[in-house]
């Protein structure tokens, strides 16, 4: 009994690593996951228990790594075992999602997670801020332009604080401190200028107010204009060309969705194998000029197509796109039950946040491959909490294999 408490410490503590990480260091989330899965194995192993049994999103997720793993068997491109090890960024994150859920035992737990999820991100943006105000060249700039991983996790966590800080029933220097590192988040946000992020925000915050309170539009609203006040040049600059298809991200992103849906073309059913867009997008790109191609045919190569839907079509074929639509179709009706069941106030408000979050995950995944690297992995954690929750409140359950 004292070796499976010890095991639950060190379970948690893994995925407290991972939560302090989750914009800051691949190694940190490694190292998090890696702690936290051979305490796991341990467990199992004292309990004589598989604890993957009966979780609710178990069918989708067997369904999609089946269908990439066949791709990666039948790829005519791609070596299996680099397809294996393209799929393994998935299956990392999947890996979390079950170390979550059978990670957290209490509410306490979550609590724990959250706030070094987002102490970590605020640090990491007190950071990255603070280099750029004392550093304000054009290199740190666009330094901080490049780190993608950030952009999107501070994506994924601002609905998030915004739900907990204004619509959470919390003491009065528990919102001070949440509403502080909100701010502290929004500059960075602002500063790194990942569009999809901006994007995705918007489209949560507006389903936050359309939800829980209509202020939340206002507060958009004010916040947008006070942001567009204070953008520094280069921002300022890619806010004006977002939607102009000859600036020069925008058009490299059309090159790349007429690359993959030309492969998509040729191989829909298999798709042309897991990893295989970065080897095969140069055959199958649009014709440019060498000027062009200069800038965007780089020496590495592009590892996907800015797009979680059409990517995954063109690696995997068009039945890895209805596993993945199923995956997040039953994932928000899962969560939404999850909400209408949930009777604790913060749980609920924390749920409809993390929905929210999951909605800047898929809109800023039409325009970046946010399935992958940081924001993959916090997709999956977010799903763990929620599959959590509604198992632990009965919120009407089903078993899956």
């Amino acid at each position: 009994m004292k070796a499976i408490t010890i095991a639950n410490l060190i379970i948690l503590t893994g995925l407290c690593i991972y939560a302090i990480s989750a914009a800051a260091s691949i190694s940190g989330i490694a190292i998090g996951i890696n702690l936290a899965f051979l305490a796991w194995i341990i467990r199992m192993f004292l309990t004589k228990q598989l604890e993957t049994r009966g979780v609710v999103l178990n069918l989708p997720i067997i369904i999609l790594l089946s269908i990439l793993v066949l791709s990666a068997i039948m790829s005519p491109s791609i070596p299996f075992i680099q397809g294996l090890d393209r799929i393994r960024s998935i299956a990392g994150g999947i890996l979390l999602y079950y170390l979550v859920f059978n990670g957290i035992k209490n509410e306490q737990d979550i609590k724990w997670l959250l706030v070094c999820l987002i102490i970590g991100l605020s640090l990491i943006s007190v950071y990255e801020t603070t280099l750029v105000a004392c550093n304000p060249t054009p290199e740190r700039q666009t330094a901080m332009i490049a780190n993608k991983g950030l952009g999107g996790c501070l994506g994924m966590i601002i609905p998030l604080v915004v739900s907990l800080a204004f619509m959470g029933s919390f003491e009065f220097k528990i919102r001070i401190g949440l509403i502080v590192s909100l701010l502290i988040m929004i500059i960075c946000l602002n500063l790194n200028s990942s569009r999809g992020a901006w994007l995705g925000n918007i489209c949560a915050m507006i389903f936050l107010g359309i939800v829980i309170n209509k202020r939340i539009l206002l507060g958009l609203g004010i916040a947008i204009i006070i942001s567009l006040l204070f953008l520094p040049e280069k921002q300022m600059y890619r806010v004006k060309n977002m939607f102009n298809l000859q600036y020069g991200a925008n058009a490299e992103r059309v090159y790349l969705w007429q690359g993959a849906l030309a492969m998509i073309k040729e191989r829909p059913l298999s798709g042309h194998g897991p990893g295989s867009f970065q080897a095969l997008y140069p055959k199958y790109a649009p014709v440019v000029s060498e000027e062009t191609k200069k800038g965007f045919y780089p020496p590495h190569g592009h590892r996907h197509a800015h797009n979680i839907f059409i990517h995954l079509t063109a690696e995997a074929g068009i039945f890895a796109l209805l596993a993945i639509i199923w995956l997040f179709a039953a994932s928000f009706r899962w969560a939404w039950q999850v909400f209408k069941n949930t009777e604790t106030h913060w749980l609920k408000i924390l749920v409809l946040g993390i929905m929210a979050c999951l909605i800047d995950f898929i809109i800023h995944g039409m325009v970046d491959y946010t399935l992958a690297g940081m924001t993959g992995y916090l997709f999956w954690f977010y799903l763990g909490i929620i599959s959590w929750i509604g198992k632990s409140h009965k919120c009407g359950c089903y078993e899956q294999p």
